[in-house]
């Protein structure tokens, strides 16, 4: 006997609804997956494209600490902040926003401290990094509301990230120093972040003249402290909500820095 054309009408529906249920349910999830994987890394550049020509990062002696990276700090499932750190970036951060369902970002409010460790190659003797520098600023500082598609991808068992900005030119990234891949760590480190009142300081090891000293994103300094402890609580109630930096500087003089979220 044949089917009524209002069984099949339902019969439609549900096999539809079906789909549509695992079409929505499996997408986010891979989406999510490599959010995490940009999360967990801290990210090296290795190499800007601009108008389809190559400019690798010049091979220089540089110092561990200074070699220009990034990581990402997560505030929900769809936006965050955008920390740069090393030569060319220091100082350098960005909210950021996930474009739902594509793999792209859009940053928000680009902008670097005034004040740059990194004039140490600009006024030594490291040509190179000048030129560098302004495939850098090209890419990410002279454009407003910045959307970047990414992708990633696994070369020579090391995971490379990709941006390619609206005029087709390309930032390249990778999850270890391709020169070194066995660089320092910070010398401290902080938590919880992101903070609502009290930051947790804790310095690997001190020295007799640590001092620290805290930026807001416009390159404002808003404290400087003298460090007597291995480890200090800083009170941070009354900031406001938004992206800080934290500039140490031991007895050898080498400054490090950090950023933390205040919500």
């Amino acid at each position: 006997m044949m089917k009524s054309f209002k069984n099949i009408r339902i019969e439609y529906s549900i096999c539809l609804s079906v789909v549509l249920f695992f079409f929505v349910a499996l997408f986010p999830f891979q989406t999510y997956a490599q959010q995490e994987e940009l999360f967990d890394n801290t990210w090296y550049l290795y190499k800007f494209e601009i108008d389809e020509e190559e400019y690798f990062y010049p091979d220089w002696e540089i110092l561990s600490g200074d070699e220009s990276s990034f990581t990402l700090q997560k505030i929900d499932e769809l936006t965050g902040g955008f920390d740069f750190m090393g030569c060319p970036g220091w100082g350098c951060s960005s909210l950021f926003e996930f474009v739902e369902n594509e793999n792209k970002i859009i940053l928000e409010g680009f902008g670097c401290l005034a004040m740059s460790p990194c004039d140490f190659y600009h006024y030594g003797n490291h040509p190179d990094f000048i030129s560098f520098e302004y495939y850098f600023n090209n890419f990410y500082l002279n454009k407003l509301d910045i959307i970047l598609s990414y992708d990633l991808q696994i070369v020579d068992n090391v995971l490379h990230l990709i941006f390619t900005d609206s005029n087709g030119d390309k930032a390249y990234y990778s999850s270890e120093y391709l020169s070194t891949p066995d660089f320092d760590t910070t010398t401290f480190t902080i938590s919880p972040n992101p903070v609502q009142d009290q930051l947790s300081i804790r310095l690997d090891e001190l020295s007799s003249s640590t001092t620290l000293e805290v930026y807001d994103i416009h390159g404002r300094l808003l404290d400087n402290l003298k460090i007597n402890e291995i480890e200090i609580q800083l009170d941070v109630s009354d900031y406001a909500s938004g992206m800080y930096f934290i500039k140490m500087k031991g007895e050898s003089g080498i400054t490090h820095t950090s950023k933390f979220i205040k919500e």
